[in-house]
């Protein structure tokens, strides 16, 4: 009886072990019409925004999804398919840089960042940065559904007159990571 359930011990923490390591992000299969085949793409937990938000000034938002399971617990769940809304929600920190460009300094009150219609809690702030300089910003973290390929966002903020626009944020996928964490490290060095 004592070695059944040393086996049993033993075959359940070899399941979870093997459950944890094979959880992955997101993957997609897309046609391209130009090679006419089917594509598997898969996602990184990174998602990506770079825009210009006033002449000289480019924004670059930065989000960073992390999954908050009990080890093997989410595997399993998919495995047995009993998986609820809220087990598809992760944590995302989301960060943002500036730069200058220009040869003038610019004023900016930043008045709100919102992902998926959730606000940053830290988006409220102004914004001060003297010509040709760079500044990053945690603007804080919210939940979203790991599943989702692009966020919506938007950006409320006063310059010269009063705008709010829009974006889609773009999840990165695994092949263009080498990519992004060149243009991040680049940026972050004229920080």
């Amino acid at each position: 009886m004592r070695n059944i359930s040393c086996a049993f011990v033993i075959l359940v923490f070899t399941v979870l072990i093997t459950a944890c390591s094979t959880s992955t992000w997101t993957k997609d299969d897309n046609y391209n019409p130009d090679t006419r085949e089917i594509e598997k793409i898969e996602f990184s937990p990174y998602y990506q925004l770079k825009t210009q938000l006033v002449p000289g000034l480019e924004l670059i938002l930065v989000s960073h999804l992390h999954k908050e399971t009990i080890p093997g617990a989410y595997t399993l769940k998919k495995d047995t398919r009993r998986l609820l809304p809220n087990d598809y929600m992760v944590a995302n920190d989301v960060t943002l840089y500036l730069r200058n460009g220009s040869d003038k300094p610019v004023n900016l009150e930043l008045l709100a960042v919102v992902l998926d219609q959730k606000k940053l809690p830290y988006s409220s702030r102004s914004v001060f940065l003297p010509a040709h300089s760079s500044q990053s910003y945690r603007l804080g973290q919210i939940k979203v559904d790991f599943r989702q390929t692009s966020l919506n966002v938007k950006i409320e903020y006063v310059g010269s007159e009063h705008r709010e626009q829009e974006f889609d944020m773009l999840r990165v996928p695994v092949n263009d990571i080498k990519n992004m964490g060149k243009g991040i490290r680049k940026f972050m060095d004229m920080l």
